[in-house]
């Protein structure tokens, strides 16, 4: 009769997440993320190890850039716009003004790459800085390509996302394929670049932004201006972009103080491998977060229903990740072995390490979303400070003393104390909160 019951829970729990459009919202994400891990796959194919790690070291530089470059305004939509609090016509100044702050500041970005490659100043390897030259230019779209994800998430649009990400990733992958096929890594890179700008095109098209945005164009000055005067906005956006960028240098630090430590470029091309192999795991976390944050906000006044919608999610997502982790553990390298003919073999043993990190990283991944909806997104910047500061000296430690293999013991050591910092902010959260 117990197993009865548990299994009608199961059940209902499924249907519940299916209503409200999660498995439509993650296939989407799966083709999003397939695509980009396709076109990363094929470059393997076609290059070396050490063009791997080059490549990899390019996109945690751009994501630095596009979280800048964003403004906090994903973040700030999501809480915002999310709820009833501000009228139709509010939410859709709040969409227009990250429009415009996202591409003011992706320029501003752009030109610090452009400075930062000519100075050789983002590695050792002087090929890197050479590439950064055209992938620079790949943060204008990307930002914006999240800014409008974060709108369509906001009105609760997910099947719609849904098609249209799916739309848009079919077209990008013939054309990322024919393209780096003739040119290589540079016509790999262009691809990108048109590839997300397409995608850019479709989702503003698609928003119904777009007249708005031309209706505006003349009064900029005013909308950047109104912006310092909406105190919400502008708490969420700045905690957002702060807190979001030391999150991911935070998640990437290891891999920065090997660029610039480490001489073996080949050992850190199948370091770069691994990441990259692991890092395509991160659909499942970044689906369930972009789902779950707004309904967090919207339920954010009544505890008692927010509270249980979180542990029921928890709850699942958990032993969602605990099988995926070992189903990658276990066939991850024989399938490696067999595509690429033994190519990246010397990856394994980073690949095992690099599971342990995502499955602790995926296991406080909820809580993030929890402080947004509850608008305390200070103790979001709190926790991934307080993270950094503890593990940065003991990354440094474990990669001086074993190289690239201390880098996968410190990202371990780091979501093991990011684990216990979030989950101690979140129980003080509850208490008060009772």
């Amino acid at each position: 009769m117990k197993y009865e019951i548990l299994l009608k829970k199961v059940i209902s729990l499924f249907n519940n997440i299916k209503d409200k459009g999660f498995f439509h919202f993650l296939s989407s994400n799966f083709v999003v993320h397939f695509v980009t891990f396709l076109s990363q796959l094929i470059v393997a194919h076609l290059l070396t190890p050490e063009d791997i790690g080059r490549i990899k070291l390019l996109q945690v530089y751009t994501n630095l850039g596009v979280i800048i470059a964003g403004a906090g305004f994903p973040v700030a939509i999501l809480k915002i716009c999310s709820g009833p609090k501000r009228s139709d016509q509010e939410k859709t100044d709040v969409y227009i003004k990250g429009v415009l702050f996202t591409t003011l500041f992706s320029g501003l970005v752009i030109c610090a790459i452009m400075i930062g490659s000519y100075f050789q100043i983002f590695s050792i390897d002087p090929e890197v800085n050479t590439l950064f030259y055209v992938y620079g230019f790949l943060v204008l779209p990307l930002a914006l390509n999240k800014l409008f994800i974060s709108v369509y998430q906001s009105k609760k649009q997910f099947v719609l996302l849904s098609k249209l990400q799916v739309l848009t990733s079919s077209l990008n992958i013939v054309f990322i394929i024919g393209v780096t096929y003739y040119f290589l890594i540079y016509g790999y890179i262009v691809s990108l670049i048109v590839g997300f700008s397409l995608s850019v095109g479709i989702l503003m098209y698609n928003t119904g932004l777009w007249e708005e945005l031309k209706s505006v164009i003349h009064s900029l000055f005013t909308k950047i201006e109104s912006f310092s005067e909406d105190k919400e906005l502008r708490n969420y956006a700045g905690y957002g972009m702060v807190t979001n960028l030391i999150g991911i240098a935070s998640m990437n630090m290891s891999y920065l103080i090997l660029n610039y430590f480490t001489i073996d470029r080949e050992e850190f091309g199948y370091f770069s491998f691994a990441f990259t192999i692991v890092m395509g795991l991160q659909i499942v976390i970044t689906s369930v977060q972009r789902m779950v944050t707004p309904f967090f906000s919207e339920k954010s006044q009544d505890f008692q229903e927010w509270y249980r919608v979180f542990k029921k999610y928890n709850l699942l997502f958990l032993f969602l990740l605990a099988g995926i982790a070992v189903a990658a553990y276990l066939i991850g390298p024989p399938i490696l072995d067999w595509l690429f003919n033994g190519k990246y073999n010397g990856s394994f043993i980073y690949l095992e390490l690099l599971l342990i990190y995502w499955f602790l990283k995926g296991a406080y991944s909820l809580v993030g979303p929890v402080f947004i909806g509850l608008g305390r997104v200070d103790l979001n910047f709190k926790n991934v400070t307080v993270a950094l500061i503890l593990t940065a000296p003991v990354a440094f430690w474990l990669i001086m003393k074993y190289g690239v293999l201390g880098a996968a013991y410190s990202m371990i050591v780091h979501s093991l104390i990011s684990l216990v910092v979030v989950y101690s902010a979140f129980v003080m959260v509850i208490n008060k909160t009772k």
